[in-house]
């Protein structure tokens, strides 16, 4: 019985040992497989540390490419805006010079329109000159000119001497001291002439002969009538009877 118990207890012993050793070679299996899912995780984390490390590497590669190229449009951008003022400010003068040629051209242009202006006005007044010179005196512009032109000499004011040559100025000073002449002598009456010639022949057909009247003389258009007497030659008077000048009407 005794032996019996010895073999079961060395049995259950060896049995425990088995079972032991089963799982120390169970733990050592999960240890090595333990110790190679960390060497795979060390060489995994190895890969991801070289790979970060390039990534990293790369990356200041960019930051100081980025830099460079933020420094570069940096640079640009100043100079960008530098010309755009520098434009801004031609640009501003040249308005202002298209302002100013602008402003000349409209006085070139109404200096023009009043110069043009001022030459159809002349030769329109050329015109009626020769217009005039054509009617009243039968003379045309080349004659006129030729003989009555700036370069003619002008007929001096007293006689015996030479014609002076033609200055506006003191052309315009003689027609200025003819004009007062003119002024100071009224109104001159066109038709004297006529009605003096007309008296005469009254005169005459009446028996009033100047060469036959002794103390008589030729009446004159100035004696007879003037623009301001009330009488006409060859009327009777109001109550004198006659012309003043003519014995014979005063006797009649």
């Amino acid at each position: 019985m005794e032996a019996r118990l010895e073999v079961r207890t060395v049995e259950e012993r060896l049995r425990a040992v088995a079972g032991r050793g089963d799982a120390l070679a169970s733990a050592a299996a999960a240890e090595r497989q333990a110790i190679q899912r960390a060497r795979a995780r060390s060489v995994r984390r190895a890969q991801e540390a070289a790979v970060a490390s390039a990534v990293a590497s790369g990356a200041m590669v960019a930051l100081t490419a980025i830099e460079r190229s933020r420094a570069l449009a940096d640079a640009e951008r100043q100079a960008a805006e530098q010309a755009s003022q520098g434009r801004d400010s031609e640009l501003k003068s040249v308005r202002a010079r298209i302002r100013e040629l602008a402003a000349d051209l409209d006085t070139a242009v109404s200096s023009a329109h009043g110069a043009e202006m001022e030459r159809a006005a002349r030769r329109m007044k050329l015109d009626q000159a020769a217009e005039r010179a054509a009617e009243e005196f039968a003379i045309d512009p080349d004659t006129l000119i030729a003989e009555y032109g700036p370069q003619a000499g002008i007929p001096a004011a007293e006689e015996g001497q030479p014609p002076a040559r033609y200055d506006r100025a003191v052309q315009e000073r003689r027609a200025q001291v003819a004009q007062r002449q003119l002024d100071q002598l009224g109104k001159v009456n066109p038709l004297a002439l006529e009605e003096f010639s007309a008296l005469e022949e009254r005169t005459s057909s009446a028996g009033c002969s100047p060469a036959g009247k002794a103390g008589w003389s030729s009446p004159s258009p100035t004696t007879c009538w003037s623009p301001g007497s009330r009488s006409r030659p060859g009327r009777r008077g109001r109550k004198s009877g006659g012309c003043r000048c003519c014995p014979a009407a005063s006797a009649r």
